[in-house]
Parts: C-alpha cells; sequence; structure tokens
C-alpha cells in the first residue's frame, strides 16, 4: 500500500471520496443545515406552500419597511417641532399656489433674515390673501422646517403610520385568509372517502385575439383533470368529470393520462381531491364541472404542438409573471419613493421603495398563484 507523509505533530486526516460533496463546517454552516434538513418537516413537498409562505414573508418585510419608515418619519416630525419654540407673524406668499392642506409663507425670523416655506395646514378650504399665520421655528436654526403655531393649527401626522398599516395589513390578513382557505379546503378534501378513477391532464388558456380574454390571458395557462372511471365506462353520457387544480411540478414530464385516487363522489361533493400514483396531493380550485368554460383552448399535456405553435425556450416561461412583478415592482419603488423621500429624507424614501416594491411584487406573485397558474410554455 502507498504510505502518505503526515506531518509531525498533526494527526492524518481521511480523504473526502471524490463524488462525496464537501460537508458545511463551523457553527453558521450547522446552522443552515439544520435549518435546510428542518424545512422538509415544516414546509414538505408543496409548492404551494413554500410559495404562500414566501409571498407571506415578502409582505411582512414590506410593511417592516414600511412601517418603520413612516413611524421614524413622525418621531422627527414631532422632535422637530417640539423645537421649534420661537413664534413669527408670517403671510401668504402670492408666488407660490396655495392649497387648503399647504399654505406658503413668507416671515422673518428674530435676526432679521426672510424666509419662505411650505407648512402643513388642517384647513377645510384654502386661506385667502392678506391671512396672517402664527409660524413656529427653531430659533437655532430659522431653516429648519416650521410650523403653524397653536392647538387648533398643529396637524395630526398620526395616519402617516396608520395608513401604510391599514393597506399592507389588510392586503396581508386577506391573502394570508386566502391561503389558509385554500390549505383548509385540500385538507377537507384528503379526509373524503377514496376511490380508483382515471385523470388526463390539460393545459387551457383562452385564444388569442380578443379584447375580453386579453386579460384572463395574463394569468396564464390553467391545469384541468378529465375525470373518469376506471373501468371504461368513461365515454358515457355524464361518466366524466372535470376538476381544476393548482399546478404542480409533477406535470413537468410526466404522461397526462394515469391512475388516480379521487377523495369525494364527484356527483354528489362539490369539490374533490385528487392524489396521484406517487403520492402527491392536488390543490384543487373551484367546484367540480361537467366540462371547462367553452372559450378554453384545452391542450393534453405532454402533447406534441401544433404546426405554428413552437414550444417557447425555458427563459421565456412564467413570462407573464416575469413581465409584470418586475413591473409592479418597479411602480411600487418609485410611488413608496416618492412619498417618503419629500416628507422625510432621501434615506427614508429609500427604505419605502424597498418595501413598496416587495409588496407590489408579492402581491403580483401571489394573485398568479391562487389562480393556480402554469409555467408558460
Amino acid at each position: 500500500m502507498p504510505s502518505h507523509d503526515v506531518k509531525p505533530g498533526r494527526a492524518a486526516r481521511r480523504r473526502r471520496p471524490a463524488g462525496r460533496p464537501r460537508a458545511l463546517a463551523g457553527p453558521a454552516s450547522r446552522w443552515i443545515r439544520h435549518v435546510m434538513t428542518s424545512s422538509r418537516a415544516l414546509l414538505p413537498e408543496r409548492p404551494e406552500t413554500r410559495l404562500a409562505a414566501m409571498v407571506i414573508g415578502l409582505l411582512l418585510v414590506a410593511l417592516a419597511l414600511v412601517e418603520g419608515v413612516t413611524s421614524w418619519q413622525m418621531i422627527v416630525t414631532r422632535a422637530a417641532r417640539a423645537q421649534a419654540t420661537a413664534v413669527a407673524v408670517g403671510t401668504l406668499d402670492p408666488s407660490h399656489q396655495q392649497y387648503k392642506d399647504e399654505i406658503w409663507v413668507r416671515w422673518v425670523d428674530a435676526g432679521g433674515d426672510p424666509h419662505t416655506q411650505g407648512v402643513s395646514t388642517n384647513d377645510d378650504v384654502a386661506p385667502k390673501p392678506g391671512t396672517t399665520f402664527s409660524v413656529a421655528y427653531d430659533p437655532r436654526h430659522p431653516s429648519a422646517p416650521a410650523y403653524l403655531s397653536g392647538p387648533a393649527t398643529e396637524v395630526n401626522d398620526s395616519h402617516i403610520v396608520l395608513a401604510p398599516g391599514i393597506l399592507y395589513g389588510v392586503s396581508l390578513v386577506a391573502q394570508f385568509l386566502c391561503w389558509c382557505g385554500r390549505r383548509a379546503r385540500s385538507r377537507w378534501t384528503s379526509r373524503l372517502p377514496a376511490r380508483p378513477m382515471t385523470a388526463v391532464a390539460y393545459s387551457a388558456n383562452y385564444p388569442r385575439g380578443n379584447r375580453a380574454d386579453d386579460l384572463f390571458r395574463l394569468v396564464g395557462p390553467s391545469t384541468w383533470l378529465r375525470l373518469s372511471p376506471p373501468d371504461g365506462a368513461s365515454s358515457a353520457p355524464g361518466a366524466a368529470v372535470w376538476q381544476r387544480v393548482m399546478w404542480n411540478p409533477t406535470f413537468e414530464g410526466a404522461s397526462a393520462r394515469g391512475a388516480v385516487t379521487v377523495r369525494g363522489t364527484p356527483a354528489v361533493d362539490h369539490v374533490v381531491g385528487v392524489e396521484l400514483a406517487d403520492g402527491t396531493q392536488l390543490v384543487p380550485i373551484g367546484p367540480v364541472r361537467d366540462r371547462p368554460r367553452n372559450r378554453l383552448l384545452l391542450t393534453e399535456l405532454g402533447a406534441k404542438p401544433r404546426q405554428g405553435n413552437r414550444p417557447r425556450p425555458p427563459l421565456a416561461r412564467n413570462a407573464t409573471v416575469c413581465l409584470l412583478a418586475p413591473a409592479a415592482a418597479l411602480v411600487g419603488a418609485v410611488g413608496g419613493f416618492l412619498s417618503h423621500s419629500s416628507a422625510s429624507s432621501i434615506l427614508g424614501g429609500v427604505f419605502a421603495s424597498l418595501g413598496c416594491a416587495l409588496a407590489g411584487a408579492a402581491l403580483v406573485i401571489n394573485g398568479w398563484a391562487l389562480t393556480g397558474g402554469a409555467p408558460r410554455r
């Protein structure tokens, strides 16, 4: 046997086999490995569960960012208002447009320096020309933002925190309840009596050229299962039913036809559960139907495309989500930056834009996922 030279004072290490990956080392790596292995029990092989967790997590991060920025903005505003102890008499500046919630006031500080600033008000109508106001400013920094003096003119800024919290909170709770309802329906159907049936998987989409269907085409193809008895009686009238399900990676590369286990009675139950031969439980969407809508174009999964309908390359899959999610994120980022940067700071606008971008992308992905959209081909 060949000998290996070992340095004095150092024990010989066993060599790692060539086919075995390098093991994770260190406390951080061990924690990552623990999370990766334990997540299999927390999130089983259900893509809809992982996707729901990702979307809800994105919305929680977005809510935390936006609420953090708005809370910090309110704290800074109240601290600056507390420092505005000097009072001066101001008049409306005729060179600026006056609004009912913001007016431009011209005033002179104790040092004789003139200032023109826009201040917020809580009036219902725009003030008339010649109206005077008591302006409170910071005597140490007269150029800092000024405020109208007096309790009657103090602006309630609690809506800065409440409005985003209500908006994001309602959206977050609504989507969480949608996923909970979808999951509860799937669990309920999994406990119904089982019966063997034959399923044929179809991909359904709306045709091109109809403007009324263009909006539905943005969602992407839907997945339908044609369920029929396994004894060859599928040709009998009314023997086959259709159930829409959420897309599952199991459909990739698998045969469109096969034996399945149906939970429930299609003729009696409103919704039935479908379990594939490998144990994968599909999530039902909507009730059992005699057939899909007439406008839908049905294509059996795995069937060869017709002439002129070439399959799209892999990068074009999920084209709807890949285009709409960045667009929604961009709109949210611009809106968040414009709504917070002018009132707080550039840094606050950056964090708010990040939160709004995450929220916009999460809403699009969640809407697409709840409809059970399949990857585009």
